[in-house]
This record gives structure tokens, C-alpha cells and sequence, in this order.
């Protein structure tokens, strides 16, 4: 069985072309726009085996979102990747509890090589 990553990113083609090339390396992909989406998904029963997080998103964004995962003794246990900016990625990590950061923009092949390390 295929380890299941969430993607949270608000951008339509990012989003799409970071699960496409996690899908090409065998992962099983789920989807969300948003923090609250991803939320909802949670709260339905999806269990990930790893969240790749963007934190600058309307609706939820990521820090509130990884601050209602942590309150939620179901879901704390599940890692997360976080995305963000250049220079803010280890103190980003660290202040949400993430296994680790991935400056973005960044290539599809850095999203794999994340993902398998983090896993």
C-alpha cells in the first residue's frame, strides 16, 4: 500500500503539479485549497501518512491550521511538511512542531525528495 500525502496549497497549479509528480513516484495523493478543507478532509477520517503544509493561504492558513491539528489528539501524530519562504524555513519548522520545511517556489523533484525524507 502507497503512503497517502495531504497537499495543502491554495495555488491551483502548484497544488496540481506537486501531487502530480508525487503520484508519478507512487504515492497515493488527497487535495485541499486550504487549511479548512484539509480540516474538514481530517475530520471525515483521512489519515495521511504525511501533510506537505503551505502557510500562506486565505480561508485557514497554515499556522492555523497546524494549531487546530495539534489540539486534536487524533490528528497531532500526523507529520507535516511545512512550505515557505526563502530564509524562514528551520524557525517555521520549529515553531510548528513540523518534521521539517521546504522553501518554495521549488521543483517538483524537491517535493519527492521532502516527502521521502520526512517519511
Amino acid at each position: 500500500m502507497a503512503d497517502m500525502i495531504l497537499v495543502v496549497e491554495d495555488d491551483d497549479a502548484l497544488r496540481a503539479t506537486m501531487a502530480d509528480a508525487l503520484r508519478a513516484e507512487g504515492f497515493e495523493v488527497r487535495e485541499a485549497a486550504d487549511g479548512r478543507a484539509a480540516l474538514d478532509a481530517l475530520d471525515s477520517g483521512l489519515r495521511p501518512d504525511l501533510i506537505v503544509l503551505d502557510l500562506m493561504m486565505p480561508v485557514m492558513n497554515g499556522w492555523e491550521f497546524r494549531a487546530a491539528q495539534l489540539r486534536d489528539p487524533d490528528l497531532s501524530h500526523i507529520p507535516v511538511l511545512v512550505l515557505v519562504e526563502a530564509g524562514a524555513e528551520e524557525e517555521a519548522a520549529e515553531r510548528l512542531s513540523a518534521v521539517g520545511a521546504l522553501r518554495c517556489p521549488c521543483k517538483p523533484e524537491q517535493i519527492v525528495i521532502a516527502v521521502r525524507r520526512h517519511l
